[in-house]
Parts: C-alpha cells; structure tokens; sequence
C-alpha cells in the first residue's frame, strides 16, 4: 500500500529533523510560544534540496529557529524505492509551547 508506505516515510523525515530541535531561550524567557510550518524538498536519495517557511509561527525567532534546525540537517533517509520519484516536498509543523 503506497499510502501506508509515503505516511511512514513521512514519520521518518520528522524524525530526522526532530533531532535538531531547539527551543530558543530567547523566546521560552519572553513567553513566545507558537507553530512553525516548514516545507522541506527531498530528493530521490535523501538529499535536502530546499528548505522554506511555509507558514510563520507571526515570531521571527521561532521562525529562524526552524529554519536552523531544518537547515541543519543536509539527507534524511531516502525514500523506499517503490515510491518512485526524483523529488518531493514536505511539510514540517515545529510546535514551540512553554509547559504549565
């Protein structure tokens, strides 16, 4: 099943990028809490080809924080080969929430 198959690898690219996760100080200190929507363009063996905010958290510094940890990261896995394409784009939510 392809579907069950792109939903997986999908679950493993967040993973990837998930490492890289940062909350700035900056932001926990002020109280800044928000989501981060990222678009990361893969290609057909893992390699990072692009990266962009896709929609903006409306706090440049949980945006840029984002941005460096997607960009931080140069392959992700590669896709299973049955999923057959040269590139694809995927979107990230990076969620930045101060715990109570």
């Amino acid at each position: 099943n392809l579907g069950k198959l792109l939903k997986g690898y999908k679950r493993s690219v967040r993973k990837a990028l998930y490492k890289e996760y940062e909350y700035p100080r900056s932001a926990r200190r002020a109280g800044i809490q928000g989501r981060v929507v990222i678009e990361l363009t893969v290609g057909a063996a893992g390699q990072v080809l692009g990266v962009r905010v896709a929609k903006s958290s409306g706090h440049d510094v949980l945006d840029k924080a984002a941005m460096r940890s997607a960009m931080s990261i140069q392959r992700v896995p590669p896709p299973p080969k049955d999923l057959r394409w040269e590139r694809r784009a995927f979107r990230v939510p990076f969620k930045y929430t101060l715990e109570t």
